[in-house]
């Protein structure tokens, strides 16, 4: 059985891999790609048509990329103990 292989992109590897032009490319590597709503919202809300906007909702519509919403919020906030909030958006 082959090993099911997820990714969490925040937005700075959003933001990098459109650039490079390979945010479409991470289905050839991953089983999974998932971005978090908080990161939907940052690079396609509040930053739109900035670096990232286009080949997000793109990879979105051609299902490359899931936007997924946080299941857990404790889970969230014990994470956030070891992250700086510079880091990490709710």
């Amino acid at each position: 059985m082959k090993e099911r292989i997820k990714v969490v992109l925040d937005s700075s590897a959003v933001i990098a891999l459109s650039k490079l032009g390979y945010l479409r490319e991470m289905l050839h590597v991953f089983n999974e790609v998932v971005v978090p709503a908080a990161v939907y919202e940052e690079v396609c809300i509040r930053g739109q048509g900035l670096p990232g906007d286009r080949s997000l909702r793109e990879a979105i519509e051609e299902g490359v990329v899931s936007v997924k919403r946080v299941r857990s919020r404790s889970v969230v906030e014990e994470l956030c103990q070891d992250l700086s909030l510079g880091k990490l958006r709710l």
